[in-house]
């Protein structure tokens, strides 16, 4: 972390929101500054720059940062590479009125997966992200429901609705006795 300050540590939110400053109590200030980091394996990515809040304790004379700036952080690794936030995949989801089991369900994407893309914990490859971005459009997810209805038709309901066609049955049983494996020469 690139920060001028001597004492910088992260903090949870509700210690540094409800409670002030999370080692004496008090009230806390908050400064924007400028903050370099790197993204990646062990911080070989590319370095990037943003704005991050800095909580000051004007009676200790701690600084914090907190839950905001990791949110920060990702909106800038997900920028870079040209991917959906956090934000914006739960809005998708929510969009719809569905929740996390019935949009996984629906969509095939796991719902483990799709927890940590909300959640920011991990960032979804290319192919994952282009799919969520149909998902944006409501035809799009039309669609899944349309296929997903089919597909979750019970047995009954499919004899009821496929047509039967009484002339192939007995010759498609009958040749499937005989039926052998023929080799080319």
């Amino acid at each position: 972390m690139n920060l001028d300050q001597k004492t910088t540590e992260t903090v949870d939110a509700e210690a540094s929101e409800a409670q002030g400053c999370p080692r004496c109590g008090n009230s806390m200030t908050t400064t924007w500054q400028q903050h370099c980091f790197r993204y990646g394996d062990e911080g070989s990515g590319p370095e990037l720059t943003v704005e991050i809040p800095v909580r000051h304790c004007e009676v200790c004379g701690e600084s914090f940062l907190d839950w905001e700036t990791e949110e920060i952080e990702q909106r800038a690794v997900c920028e870079h590479l040209g991917v959906l936030t956090p934000e914006e995949i739960r809005q998708i989801r929510e969009d719809y009125g569905m929740s996390r089991s019935a949009f996984s369900k629906l969509t095939g994407i796991g719902e483990a997966s799709l927890s940590r893309w909300e959640k920011g914990s991990h960032i979804q490859n290319r192919a994952n992200d282009r799919y969520l971005r149909l998902l944006r459009i409501p035809k799009m997810v039309d669609e899944l429901r349309l296929i997903d209805s089919v597909a979750t038709l019970s047995t009954d309901d499919k004899n009821d609705s496929i047509a039967n066609f009484p002339n192939l049955e007995p010759a498609v049983s009958n040749s499937s006795s005989s039926f052998t494996l023929r080799r080319n020469s």
